[in-house]
């Protein structure tokens, strides 16, 4: 079994990229630039993105790969001295501009007119002829000057985005002319082309006011200023008047990579095959990694008629656009960047809503819940798989993490529902191996908002010292390896939940918010050594440190929850668990009586391991009422204010009480028919009756009532589970409606 080596925490760390360009106020003399405090700030860097995981595109008719082709019509609209500039602008074009300032440059100008007068009909016609699709990015005075462009744009059906007022630069653009300029060329595009504009990209590179200005402006559906990703993704932007008031705003990124500004001097491309094969190879790459992964990407191509639309180019351009239509087909969606936006806006809504965040605060959901559970095919954690789907309607999905021998007959039985309608998707693997979690992100990404660290050994007392090992990576590693995977990939996650148990409450110190009665803190801890706790105990003790540790250090909205002994439906050998809880036992016994006829009052002079039935009390909780109590703090719109909570009774009746509820439970018609299929044998424990001087006994593998010591504070007083009932209004289903129901299922599910 592979180990997985304790991590370090992820911790946000700037470097010497603060002193980039961006961001600078440049002055006239030596001293170091000014950097304004806002623009250090906003927007803030992320070099993180979706951490290698993003989420299925889920492009139309399953298509590998979005394609969206742009063609940027910006010539017209650059720098001239006839337009009021100080300067010709000669950028990628076929020659820098050799022009002294205030001197116009005619070949300039006339290079950027060729775009306009000849380039630009070649490549319209490129795409019309193949019936395939583009987007324009139009810059308003471009289309201003040249209405017989702007009437074929319009019949083309190809969507603009609006690429400024000029193809000027943003970048150190004051507020408020920035402002100015945004409204007036969102403005002039609606007039020219009849329609407003959803989309915006500025000139290389934005201000750091731009996307805010934006939002102010309103009306747009996403802007494509930014070079970061394969994918489109949501980003939280501050009015600029009220920072507090945060919006969220789709990034459809563009690229300066797959782009025919290669094509300037000095440049990669030389000839239209350097397009082709550059462009072919771009989309290969992502049809394999699509297919590999089953992760969609998208691809961007810039177009500039100036430069494509020269005949000795466009051919690489036609190749590229045969080779998709042809050799690609459907593998590759060929669309508008308009309609890109609006399938992600719809298919990928933003994961939270617009607030601000503080650490008491927890991350709403807003995207349909989607749950991770490791060990979900075991006993109690089947129960939480199913009541998670149950209350989250039919939105909601869940991936089983678990070891392939845990599915058996039983669990897929329990599960039926969530299995045929594919909400529920099974996972075979190894928590504790590295390679597992490699595969979970490649078969079932890592889009999940909710997770449960369960999976684990429950050994028996023999078990606990052969597979010491083995307990210690599933169920300490195993929790380690689950919140490191989270905190590196999980970007939707609201919270998550590792399962611990009351087998910790024999180490020193750890019992909070003891009931009256228990022994004090000093009493417990005073100069004792720790106990000599299991193996099992101890992993659940690390697990707890490490959730506090990832909460703590990591930012994460993690808690862990102890179960007391429980019991219900599917409690069975399993592999993983080969042992039962007390209630398993003398429910059983129940029916055995009630098939024997014997009187209830038998009952009273049973002893179980040399104890009165009247004397042996342990704190107990039903499987539904734990999966209920898991869900609350899983679905929990505010952060839990404590880093543990308890499930449990909160009461410890004695095993005499349960036996009398599983009595009273077990007359039932519907157990009647299934009572013939318990025998003695099949009982691990003897119930002695001491009147005929039987002697009782406790084989190795049924309950261990000695567990704790006699003298432990469990014995005697309930786990805590007031923090539950206050703040998730949660209370277990009274003892003896829940022994009833179990009774009635182990009637009719004998295990």
């Amino acid at each position: 079994m592979a180990e997985v080596p304790l991590p370090l925490c992820v911790a946000a760390a700037m470097n010497a990229a603060v002193r980039c360009l961006l961001g600078f106020t440049f002055s006239t003399d030596n001293r170091e630039p000014k950097v304004s405090t806002e623009a250090r700030s906003y927007p803030p860097r992320d070099v993180i993105g979706y951490s290698g995981c993003p989420p299925h595109a889920r492009w139309p008719n399953g298509a590998l790969v979005a394609l969206n082709f742009v063609i940027n019509v910006e010539e017209g609209s650059e720098p001239s001295i006839p337009d009021g500039d100080e300067a010709s602008c000669a950028a990628l074009c076929e020659c820098p501009s050799d022009a002294p300032p205030g001197v116009r440059d005619l070949s300039a100008e006339g290079m950027f007119a060729y775009g306009a007068r000849c380039g630009i009909w070649r490549v319209l016609r490129a795409f019309q002829s193949r019936g395939l699709s583009a987007t324009i990015f139009a810059c308003a005075e471009a289309l201003d000057k040249n209405e017989t462009l702007a009437a074929a744009i319009q019949e083309s059906g190809f969507d603009v985005c609006c690429h400024g007022l000029r193809w000027e630069d943003h970048i150190d653009m004051d507020e408020e002319t920035e402002r100015q300029r945004i409204a007036a060329a969102m403005k002039s595009l609606e007039r020219t082309l009849g329609k407003k504009s959803v989309g915006w990209y500025c000139k290389t590179a934005p201000s750091t006011n731009t996307r805010k200005l934006l939002v102010q402006h309103g009306g747009l559906l996403y802007d494509s200023d930014a070079y970061d990703d394969d994918l489109p993704y949501w980003v939280d932007v501050p009015e600029l008047s009220k920072p507090s008031v945060i919006h969220k705003h789709l990034v459809v990124p563009y690229t300066l990579c797959t782009n025919d500004s290669k094509f300037a001097p000095g440049r990669a491309f030389s000839t239209s095959e350097d397009f082709f094969v550059f462009m072919r190879d771009a989309l290969d790459v992502l049809v394999d990694e699509a297919q590999a992964t089953n992760r969609p990407k998208m691809m961007s191509v810039g177009l500039h008629p100036r430069l494509i639309g020269h005949p000795a180019r466009l051919r690489g351009l036609q190749r590229v656009l045969d080779y998709v239509r042809e050799t690609l087909g459907d593998r590759v969606w060929v669309a508008r960047r308009e309609d890109i936006a609006r399938h992600w806006a719809r298919e990928h809504p933003p994961a939270a809503p617009a607030v601000t965040s503080s650490p008491s605060e927890a991350r709403p959901v807003t995207a349909a819940p989607r749950l991770l559970i490791t060990g979900g095919a075991g006993f109690v954690l089947s129960h939480v798989v199913r009541e998670f789907l149950e209350q989250n309607g039919v939105g909601a999905t869940a991936v089983v993490f678990d070891q392939e021998r845990a599915w058996d007959a039983v669990v897929q039985q329990f599960l039926s529902k969530a299995l045929e309608s594919g909400r529920l998707k099974l996972f075979h693997g190894d928590v504790s191996s590295q390679e597992s979690w490699a595969r979970l992100l490649e078969t079932h990404g890592c889009d999940f908002t909710h997770i449960v660290a369960g999976a684990a050994l429950t050994p028996t007392p023999t078990e606990d010292l052969k597979l010491g090992a083995k307990i210690l990576n599933v169920n300490f590693m195993g929790v380690v390896a689950t919140l490191t995977w989270a905190q590196s990939h999980c970007r939707q996650l609201h919270r998550l939940v590792h399962i611990s148990s009351d087998a910790v409450l024999g180490v020193p110190g750890l019992i909070v918010d003891r009931p009256e009665g228990s022994p004090a803190p000093a009493e417990e801890v005073g100069s004792r050594a720790l106990p000599a706790l299991s193996l099992y105990a101890l992993a659940k003790v690390g697990g707890e440190g490490a959730t506090r540790r990832w909460r703590d250090v990591c930012g994460m909205d993690a808690v862990s929850v102890r179960f007391s002994d429980v019991y219900g439906p599917l409690d069975r050998n399993t592999g993983a668990r080969n042992r039962h809880n007390a209630p398993y036992w003398v429910c059983r016994k129940a029916l055995r009586m009630i098939r024997e006829g014997k009187p209830k009052d038998a009952a009273d002079k049973f002893h179980i391991a040399g104890k009165s039935i009247h004397e042996v009390c342990w704190d107990i909780i039903d499987a539904p009422s734990a999966a209920r109590g898991v869900v609350a703090l899983l679905m929990a719109e505010h952060k839990p204010r404590k880093v543990m909570y308890h499930l449990a009774l909160g009461m410890t009746p004695t095993h005499a009480e349960v036996l009398d509820a599983a009595l009273r439970g077990g007359k039932h018609p519907e157990c009647d028919a299934a009572l013939d299929v318990y025998s003695h044998t099949d009982d691990l424990v003897t119930f002695a009756d001491t009147t005929q001087n039987e002697t009782s006994a406790a084989v190795v593998g049924a309950v261990d009532l000695a567990t704790l010591p006699g003298d432990h504070w469990l014995h005697r007083a309930p786990m805590p589970i007031s923090d539950m009932q206050t703040e998730f209004g949660w209370t277990p289903t009274p003892l003896r409606t829940a022994i009833r129901d179990y009774v009635q299922h182990l009637a009719t599910h004998p295990c």
